[in-house]
């Protein structure tokens, strides 16, 4: 199951979803936050937010063709110059130009305070972000590397009209306009038309209407789409479905998430992680114990499967006789270990607890078995933001610290001093 809420100025619509089916949905004003709360209370689920709204702005720009290290913290001092304390922002390459610079563009939602009720009301009824994902930006993945400049047009029904402007596949800018009477399309249109060719009156503009049936078919050359304007039939066809059906089927890293939310998903999967341990260890539990109900009274069948029991203990010198004696030795420990009744959250807990005091690391592989020296846990995760090799030292070094104040031997499989920040452990735990 999975939430979809669609934020516009004036609007809250909400879906959950299970696939590509519809569960339930509603649709509320900005000012029944009471009713929103009651919705999300009946249905708990990892939540996707995809919003429609004025105050998103777009930043094209050209960067050198640099090492990706160097080219990865140019583009984070860009983005901290262009939005200076923003707390949605974005800065993502979008491919080369001609001469081999690469193109970038760096985008942010300007007014943060529209979005914060709604994000501190998923927090407050425990419900996980998964990301916040804007329409404009969905309309660059769908463009894709089409040639030459193209003026993509299209209508939200809670929202208004939408221009966005591409240029050799790249976003130049995306205007939202509170028009819903398709008469005054036109105009507008025609407004930025004049705007685009002032100082250029040869440019090749190509003006296409976006469609539900567009976004559904994915057709490969954006201007193969509807012209503007586009036939009366589709003129008060809301894109808005459209869009959200593509963010369903295909899925992709958020546009925008707060580094709050980003703690509390983590959470939230670990919450999810140890219930399912606890119910697969309750469902065993009642097993073992039907088995042990059933078998009661049967005496004979008892006797029985005692003496095969001794039949195969007498046996039992012949046939390990070539069997290495670790290898033995491990078989004994490791089911000692489950006789003493050790479960995986006794085993997990420790780590659980050092992990949490690290936001800025991300678990991205986790593995423990049982050997005969102990618990081995296997550790791959990566570094959330880039930092300097003093500071990266630092925190990895604190991480260590904290692992062997727990009981763990920390082997250092591969140290997170790469460009990606990734870093591979083993912990053992007697």
């Amino acid at each position: 199951m999975k939430l979809l809420l669609t934020l516009s100025a004036r609007h809250v619509f909400l879906q959950l979803r299970q696939g590509q089916q519809v569960r339930a949905e509603a649709l509320f004003s900005q000012q029944q936050s009471s009713e929103v709360r009651a919705f999300l209370q009946q249905h708990v689920a990892p939540c996707q937010m995809l919003v429609d709204l004025v105050e998103e702005d777009f930043f094209p720009m050209s960067l050198p063709d640099l090492p990706k290290p160097e080219l990865s913290a140019l583009l984070q001092r860009r983005l901290e110059a262009r939005y200076p304390g923003a707390t949605l922002r974005q800065a993502r390459l979008s491919g080369r130009a001609e001469g081999g610079a690469q193109q970038a563009l760096l985008s942010a939602l300007t007014n943060p305070g529209l979005l914060q009720p709604w994000l501190e009301m998923l927090s407050a009824e425990n419900i996980p972000l998964l990301g916040i994902y804007s329409l404009a930006l969905l309309g660059v993945a769908l463009v894709g590397d089409c040639r030459g400049s193209l003026l993509l047009v299209s209508f939200q029904g809670r929202s208004g009209l939408r221009q966005s402007y591409f240029r050799e596949g790249q976003l130049q800018f995306s205007r939202l306009s509170p028009l819903f009477d398709p008469a005054d399309w036109e105009a507008e249109v025609a407004r930025t038309v004049q705007f685009l060719r002032r100082g250029q009156p040869e440019l090749v503009l190509s003006v296409r209407w976006l469609s539900n049936a567009s976004v559904s078919a994915q057709l490969p050359v954006a201007t193969e789409w509807q012209p503007f304007p586009p036939c009366v039939a589709e003129m008060h066809h809301d894109v808005t479905p459209g869009f959200m059906e593509y963010l369903v089927t295909h899925p992709q890293a958020a546009h925008y998430l707060p580094a709050t939310q980003q703690k509390n998903l983590r959470t939230w999967y670990w919450q999810r992680g140890w219930w399912w341990s606890g119910v697969i260890w309750l469902l065993l539990s009642m097993l073992w114990s039907g088995y042990r109900l059933a078998t009661q009274g049967e005496a004979a069948s008892l006797q029985r499967a005692t003496q095969e029991m001794q039949r195969e203990m007498q046996a039992l010198p012949e046939r390990v006789s070539g069997i290495p004696a670790a290898e033995v030795q491990a078989a004994v420990a490791y089911f000692r270990r489950h006789a003493s009744g050790v479960t995986p959250h006794q085993v997990l807990q420790p780590f659980s607890q050092v992990w949490s005091d690290f936001p800025d690391m991300v678990l991205d592989e986790f593995s423990w078995q049982q050997q005969a020296s102990g618990v081995v846990l296997g550790v791959q995760a990566h570094l959330l933001e880039n930092r300097d090799v003093r500071a990266t030292a630092a925190i990895f070094e604190r991480l260590q610290q904290a692992l062997q104040q727990q009981g763990y031997r920390v082997q250092v499989t591969q140290a997170p001093y790469t460009p990606s920040g990734e870093f591979v452990l083993q912990l053992e735990r007697p």
